[in-house]
């Protein structure tokens, strides 16, 4: 029990730094003082609404940016606003990932959990145990869907 609580401290942490990272590693650099990066390759869909409310352009003239492409920051005047969608595109990676880690690992804890209810045959310590796991399960979930709800708040901030 203690090595599954230190494993998801252990996720959440990893997670929590590689959003707030992302944008240090990801090509951006509109308020910063090193140079801009070249270019970034998109890991995620970042789709032409989207955006358009980071850049507050027209959503008809950013276009969609599909995952897997490379975007040239180098290559037009608004190189800030490609970086903001750079940036973007990986916070959106991240926690899409996080959200299918967490899903796969809160499906086998509560597979887990019932079968120590299956098979506790009466045992309150076994019952007690299972409860505890199918609890950190629910936990995960949500932690799950608030790592889905993530790229809509950096979106509404940065977005401004």
């Amino acid at each position: 029990m203690k090595k599954l609580q230190k494993v998801s401290a252990f996720l959440a942490i990893f997670a929590l730094a590689a959003v707030l990272g992302a944008g240090s590693v990801s090509a951006h650099g509109t308020h910063s003082a090193a140079p801009l990066a070249n270019g970034c390759l998109l890991r995620a869909d970042v789709l032409a609404n989207e955006a358009s409310e980071l850049t507050g352009k027209d959503a008809g003239v950013v276009g969609d940016h599909l995952g897997g492409n490379y975007i040239d920051l180098q290559e037009t005047e608004v190189a800030g606003d490609h970086g903001l969608v750079c940036t973007y595109g990986m916070v959106k990676w991240v926690t899409n990932l996080l959200f299918f880690v967490l899903l796969a690992v809160a499906t086998l804890v509560i597979a887990y959990a019932a079968f120590l209810f299956v098979s506790a045959g009466g045992n309150e310590e076994k019952v007690g145990k299972a409860r505890k796991y199918l609890v950190l399960a629910i936990v995960a979930l949500l932690v799950a869907a608030v790592a889905r709800v993530i790229p809509a708040i950096v979106r509404g901030i940065v977005g401004l």
